[in-house]
């Protein structure tokens, strides 16, 4: 399960919106949305790897962000 307000703390302290995140993951916006608030499908792998990249997420972060208990 993805920890959503992790996941939305990093985005803004990069300076991202969802939507920049959306279009950088090539989803459409509402997308992007559901996946982080737990609608619908979850992030992929592939989604999962360029996020990790995109936010320069180090160490355990990512493990803490999208396998959150």
């Amino acid at each position: 399960m993805v920890d959503a307000n992790k996941l939305k703390e990093k985005i803004q302290k990069k300076g991202l919106t969802e939507a920049k995140i959306a279009e950088m993951l090539g989803v459409k916006n509402h997308v992007f949305h559901n996946k982080l608030n737990g609608i619908g499908k979850c992030f992929t792998i592939k989604e999962v790897d360029k996020l990790v990249q995109i936010l320069r997420l180090e160490g355990n972060e990512a493990e803490r962000i999208f396998f959150a208990k």
